[in-house]
């Protein structure tokens, strides 16, 4: 079989009518906000990540230097 019959688009699976909004407007909400879960993910991660770090190195290495000040 050849690659073009191969790949036809079923006549019952193409679009007969005209989206009038409703679905672009419900579909950019569901990727805004699907994109805004990932970005807060990310930051809420790294800051997780650095206040760990930080709590396992310790206080700052001239802590004691301005504490006796």
């Amino acid at each position: 079989a050849s690659v073009s019959k191969q790949n036809v688009i079923p006549s019952l699976d193409l679009q007969q009518t005209v989206d009038q909004g409703p679905c672009t407007a419900i579909t950019a909400l569901l990727q805004y906000f699907l994109l805004s879960t990932f970005a807060w993910n990310i930051l809420y991660a790294a800051h997780v990540f650095f206040l760990i770090r930080n709590a396992l190195n310790g206080p700052p290495r001239a802590f004691r230097t301005i504490a006796m000040t």
